[in-house]
């Protein structure tokens, strides 16, 4: 369970500001500073993102300017970079002094193997993907390309998937290496899914980098310091419910319990899906790539055989 207190504070925050800057041993930012930076990045991008969909109201499945695409990628970006932040902060407060290396997750792995270890261990499981997209934002050729399943009880789904050339002749899909096979088919996101279970990976990952570096520390609720970019992420992440695309049920998502002066987190969560549940029709948008003056994309969208 992870406490966040209702003006945002939570552990790693308040652990980081009561370092003081002869306690970090390496030309590197206070990790109190840096850790904000990340955050802040992260909050922006997702609350960009969420005006952006809730702004387009019912035309949230083609984005004709690109504006949609680009938060998304901001914010996948800006998770991926909290991760390598993770371990520069590890280094910031660790006493060890050797050779440099710039890259901090290798210093990690060298100088604090324990601390490394322990930290991807619980962690990478559920970065593996973001640093898969992460990558192939930078160095493929990613598109959004979009899409809206439609329930047995008329509940429209909206989401999204990483478009890719997945074949001979310009085939377009879903990118293989992101998007895995469900009943035949490829699989996209929700945004009601993608929401909950990255705003809940980017908490399970200060949660555990406290506890790795913290062990001891035990706050209490009037140590804490405000963090309103903890309740932006929350505040953004409740507005989406629990309708997702089929495949998503049995993945992980942030659960959100408000109590009097505190949320408690739970992450992973599963959510049991809806009896009954069926989906009756998928509308998929497709992008127009006029090269030459002609289209020659064929496409293939996802979850296509639940419904042939």
């Amino acid at each position: 369970m992870i406490k966040v207190l209702k003006r945002g504070g939570i552990s790693l925050h308040t652990n980081l500001s009561n370092l003081q800057r002869v306690d970090i041993k390496h030309n590197i930012r206070h990790p109190f500073e840096i850790l904000e930076i990340k955050m802040k990045k992260i909050a922006t991008a997702l609350k960009a993102l969420d005006e952006k969909l809730e702004s387009n109201e019912s035309d949230t499945t083609f984005d004709y300017d690109g504006s949609v695409e680009k938060r998304i990628f901001d914010y996948v970006q800006g998770i991926d970079e909290l991760y390598d932040t993770s371990f520069l902060i590890m280094k910031a407060v660790n006493e060890t002094i050797s050779k440099d290396n710039s890259n901090a997750i290798l210093w990690c792995k060298e100088n604090c193997k324990d601390n490394y270890s322990d930290f991807k261990g619980a962690v990478d499981r559920y970065h593996d993907i973001i640093r898969v997209i992460s990558n192939k934002i930078k160095h493929d050729s990613l598109r959004i390309d979009f899409l809206t399943l439609m329930d047995n009880k008329d509940n429209p789904i909206l989401g999204f998937y990483f478009s890719n050339v997945i074949g001979e002749n310009n085939l377009n899909g879903a990118d293989l290496d992101i998007h895995a096979e469900y009943e035949g088919s490829s699989t996209a996101f929700s945004y009601n899914h993608f929401m909950k279970s990255t705003v809940g990976l980017v908490f399970y990952m200060l949660e555990k980098l406290n506890s790795i570096l913290f062990k001891e520390k035990k706050l209490k609720e009037k140590d804490f310091l405000d963090f309103s970019e903890s309740l932006s992420l929350i505040s953004v992440s409740e507005k989406y419910n629990s309708l997702f695309f089929p495949d998503e049920f049995n993945k992980c998502i942030l659960s959100v319990v408000e109590n009097k002066n505190s949320f408690s987190l739970t992450f992973p969560y599963k959510k049991i899906k809806i009896i009954g549940f069926l989906i009756t029709s998928v509308r998929p948008s497709f992008r127009i790539n006029n090269v030459g003056g002609i289209d020659t994309t064929t496409n293939k969208f996802p979850y296509h055989k639940l419904i042939w």
